[in-house]
């Protein structure tokens, strides 16, 4: 798939633009605070209708604006379709084709994009709602019924743990089992997509980290917060009925999905502990270049690839490695400080534009 055109309406720093892209490397040139990353994220927006690492919608609106809108002309091998997302400080609105859609579940999964930004470092350095937010996300671009179960089981999260709270004499115990026979029930969904995704991920990584540094055996592990393996969903009833009392004191579900994690295991040992820094940056390099074969085989399209200066945080070597691995066939949109940074073998079919305080100019 590729964006043909993108239009932004009233978005961060950008009052109107329209931007016409190539189907292979895009580059963004411009100094810092121009307004280049803002581009990434609203085609990022675009996809998701929100973005991964923080900001509430009421941010991407222009300073006195009322409201915001993208909107994506994107070609598929089987047609071409117009996507808008459109944001007020109360509102989101989303089309496909001029068609209002109710449901982000139908909207979500149809464009995809991999980005790679100097944040997703903080996939090794954060902690574990960031990795969990980033495997929702990512999950979801692949099958859009991971939204729907993700929806449901926060809802019904959220009623066992107010029941959880409001425990007393006149405790409705067989309502309160009704919920966890749900929560179980969603919680096994869960773990079942989100294992798939690791194992899948994890058929990848190891070949592209060898290739990109010569040695090391990286891989991902899944942290559950009870024993996983084909008896997932017996495993968390057992700890929740050993354990409530202890929810009871904490006023809280204290096991299942939304407290699991994942690492990332060099040579079997944990990246974030014992890992350099050029090797914590060539995990994440590898992880990503692993999500665009995962994609590439299970949607059967390329992803559009967003590189948001990613040249400056990496070495020539891992520059060079990156580059090997992303293909012709697939779109590419940068940005760059500096176009003396790209080697002249990728500027042979590239579109090259300069974004100067909210404004994007197509360079001759």
């Amino acid at each position: 798939m590729t964006l043909k055109q993108l239009s932004l309406l009233n978005y961060r720093n950008y009052k109107y633009q329209d931007i016409s892209f190539c189907d292979n490397l895009n580059i963004l040139i411009g100094d810092n605070a121009q307004g280049k990353t803002n581009i990434l994220e609203a085609i990022f927006v675009l996809a998701f209708t929100k973005k991964l690492y923080g900001n509430h919608d009421r941010a991407f609106i222009k300073y006195d604006e009322e409201f915001c809108r993208i909107k994506g002309l994107l070609k598929f091998a089987d047609g071409v379709d117009k996507f808008e997302c459109a944001l007020s400080k109360q509102t989101k609105k989303l089309k496909i084709n001029g068609n209002e859609v109710i449901k982000v579940a139908n909207y979500v999964s149809l464009i995809n994009v991999i980005m790679f930004s100097p944040m997703d470092m903080n996939l090794i350095k954060n902690g574990p709602s960031f990795r969990r937010k980033f495997l929702n996300m990512e999950i979801s671009q692949l099958d859009n019924k991971y939204v729907n179960l993700v929806n449901n089981f926060n809802v019904i999260l959220k009623i066992r743990n107010e029941l959880l709270r409001n425990y007393s004499i006149s405790f409705d115990k067989s309502y309160f089992e009704v919920i966890t026979d749900k929560f179980i029930s969603l919680s096994n969904d869960i773990y079942k997509y989100r294992s798939n995704f690791i194992n899948n991920i994890n058929s990848y990584i190891s070949s592209i980290f060898s290739s990109i540094v010569g040695t090391g055996d990286l891989s991902l592990e899944y942290l559950s917060s009870v024993i996983i393996g084909d008896n997932y969903s017996d495993n968390l009833r057992e700890k929740l009925i050993a354990n409530f009392d202890k929810e009871l004191l904490y006023k809280s579900s204290l096991y299942g999905p939304h407290r699991d994690d994942f690492s990332f295991l060099l040579n079997k040992r944990n990246l974030a502990n014992y890992g350099s820094q050029g090797q914590q940056k060539s995990a994440i390099l590898s992880l990503k270049l692993a999500e665009i074969e995962l994609f590439s085989q299970m949607k059967k399209e390329r992803p559009i690839v967003l590189l948001d200066d990613i040249f400056s945080e990496l070495d020539d070597k891992r520059n060079n490695s990156l580059i090997n691995y992303l293909q012709s066939d697939m779109q590419i949109i940068m940005t760059t400080t500096s176009i003396n940074s790209i080697k002249k073998e990728l500027l042979k079919n590239a579109k090259v534009f300069e974004v100067e305080n909210g404004n994007v100019k197509e360079m001759i």
